[in-house]
């Protein structure tokens, strides 16, 4: 079973093992709170690297420009409002914004001018960005472990907006009798595409004094675009959030 899909199942089955050998009349009742506020912040620690590949034309040959994206751990925010409907369900909206820059690595075959299928291998560095932000509605069972202590099961559809760079070109410099390429830059060209997918969590909050508390959560979303940059693959972008903030109870 892939690692992701284990954690996606963990998430589901942590609280309903949480509940277990708890007294019935407290775990299967709601929470005396009926609002949650939660802003918190994490990161997103998996990686989804992905490639492109692009066909050209020089000098009336065909040549190829494959570049390939490593994909970081990305710093995340998140704000959320869930309320309780009856008994220990209920339904929430989560917003997050995740915005990170990483590596892509270059690598092209630029046909040689002069000499008929003689590629020159050009390579190098470029930076790119990557920008999200995403709607998680969510339905929630909402369980009391005690008076301080509340575990909530949440699942549900995500919508997710990305703008992501890709490379569209590259440049480079060559002198007679140019049998070598020298990379000298990169085109990148910004693209936004909206998709649907689909997320399960779990939140684990302790109230302090009051209406104040703090949280923890961890959530997997699962989203794939298919972003119309020519060779550009579908690209996963959704993953394992974690993180941790502040949280008001009403």
């Amino acid at each position: 079973m892939p690692l992701l899909r284990k954690l996606s199942l963990a998430l589901v089955w942590v609280p309903v093992m949480l509940s277990v050998g708890t007294d019935c009349a407290v775990a299967q009742s709601a929470p005396g709170s009926r609002v949650a506020v939660t802003v918190s912040a994490g990161a997103r620690p998996t990686a989804s690297d992905f490639s492109q590949s692009v066909q050209f034309e020089a000098y009336s040959e065909e040549g190829s420009l494959t570049t390939s994206y490593a994909v970081k751990q990305q710093p995340l925010l998140n704000i959320g409002i869930t309320g309780r409907i009856w008994h220990g369900l209920g339904a929430g909206v989560d917003g997050t914004y995740l915005h990170n820059s990483f590596p892509a690595q270059i690598t092209a075959l630029v046909p040689h001018p002069i000499i008929a299928n003689q590629p020159r291998t050009v390579s190098g560095n470029a930076t790119v960005s990557n920008r999200q932000l995403a709607m998680h509605l969510e339905a929630v069972y909402w369980i009391r472990r005690s008076d301080r202590l509340e575990v909530l099961a949440t699942g549900g559809p995500s919508l997710v907006r990305a703008d992501q760079d890709f490379l569209t070109d590259v440049s480079y410099t060559q002198t007679f009798p140019y049998n070598t390429a020298t990379f000298a830059g990169a085109a990148i060209g910004r693209q936004r595409k909206s998709a649907v997918g689909a997320n399960v969590g779990t939140q684990v909050g302790w109230r302090l004094k009051g209406p104040l508390g703090v949280a923890v959560l961890a959530r997997y979303s699962h989203v794939t675009y298919h972003f119309p940059t020519i060779g550009a693959p579908s690209v996963p972008l959704g993953g394992l959030d974690v993180g941790g903030g502040v949280r008001l109870l009403l």
